[in-house]
């Protein structure tokens, strides 16, 4: 009967010892598992965030790209302005695919030795950024056709 006894009293604490680690395993899983949520919800949060950084970035290289096209229109429009009458002075300011483009004074008179100075600016109104590009033109010759000394894309006039 002691036998009994001891074999009963083994197979009780046995049977403790299992059921206590169970219920650590039970717990060491429920943490891994809470604690792979919140990596796996980290990655999709870090992944949206830079989605949507990323989309703001190409809108903003493209409305640049954008507003670079615009630009050259602007000068082109002046150019033309200028080689039409050599004595347009410049100082205007007009809107062109919802760019303003303004023209400066055109410094310099008659043929020759001129300098042509020419921004654009897009204010984008669901935002709270604008986009200027400006652009320096130093001619040579008007007439019979143009002859450009330099054209340049500057950050601002010199």
């Amino acid at each position: 009967m002691k036998k009994r006894h001891i074999n009963l009293a083994k197979h009780i604490i046995l049977m403790q010892l299992y059921n206590n680690k169970l219920k650590i395993n039970g717990f060491a899983s429920l943490v891994g598992v809470i604690i792979l949520s919140i990596v796996v919800l980290s990655v999709v949060v870090m992944g949206s965030i830079l989605s949507i950084d990323s989309n703001r970035f190409n809108k903003n290289s493209n409305d640049s790209i954008f507003v670079s096209g615009v630009l050259r229109s602007c000068v082109e429009n002046s150019l033309d302005k200028l080689k039409a009458d050599t004595n347009y002075s410049g100082n205007e300011t007009f809107l062109l695919d919802n760019v303003t483009c303004n023209i400066l004074t055109i410094s310099g008179t008659g043929n020759t030795n001129r300098v042509l100075k020419v921004s654009a600016v897009a204010t984008n109104t669901g935002s709270t950024y604008s986009v200027v590009k400006k652009a320096q033109i130093d001619i040579n010759t008007i007439n019979p056709y143009y002859i450009l000394n330099s054209w340049q894309e500057v950050a601002d006039f010199y």
